[in-house]
């Protein structure tokens, strides 16, 4: 399954305020939770504009790293704010970039079922959201070696498959093949 980005709105407002940032950062990266849920500040650079994954906390054992758009830069910036209030409130350090009050967050599995059934989209699954990002990804132009390097896989036939096709994808091809009938007039 993958989700519309309006749907991964949907289940993100129904999920507790501190795992928002966490699932918005799985599907603009399309890294996998596990991935994500090891990431602390030093795997993060706001001088480089880059997230790096250390190879010791990859599936294939490669180290990755993802340059910041935009929007990950202003979550991330917010995520260090929120981090550094509860690192003056507790009067501790917190390594890690994704916490529940400076706990490191070790699974999203029951709040993710939770959100996912109250945003109308019941059995949608975390690991959904890797497919998302990734589909994503080809669809906004990126080439697949590129959005594979992104996203750690090292096949093409495995980063294929979470390459999906919806109803929306035919209907598209349908209105460019339209076009080009048409002279490139509609």
């Amino acid at each position: 399954g993958f989700l519309e980005p309006s749907e991964v709105d949907a289940v993100i407002k129904y999920l507790p305020a501190e795992l928002g940032p966490l699932v918005r950062f799985t599907y603009l990266t399309a890294w996998r939770i596990g991935e994500v849920l090891t990431l602390t500040w030093r795997n993060i650079s706001f001088e480089s504009r880059t997230i790096m994954l250390d190879p010791d906390h990859s599936k294939n054992r490669k180290a990755r790293a993802f340059p910041f758009t935009t929007e990950l830069e202003a979550l991330l910036n917010e995520q260090r704010r929120l981090t550094t209030e509860c690192e003056h409130s507790l009067g501790r350090i917190i390594p890690s970039v994704f916490h529940r009050s400076g706990e490191p967050v070790r699974s999203i599995r029951r709040a993710w079922k939770a959100a996912a059934i109250k945003a109308g989209m019941p059995g949608r699954l975390i690991h959904d959201l890797r497919r998302s990002g990734i589909r994503q990804m080809m669809r906004s132009g990126i080439s697949e070696p590129v959005a594979m390097k992104l996203s750690g896989h090292l096949s093409p036939s495995c980063h294929r498959r979470y390459d999906i096709t919806s109803d929306a994808d035919m209907r598209n091809a349908a209105d460019k093949l339209d076009d080009v009938a048409n002279g490139g007039r509609r």
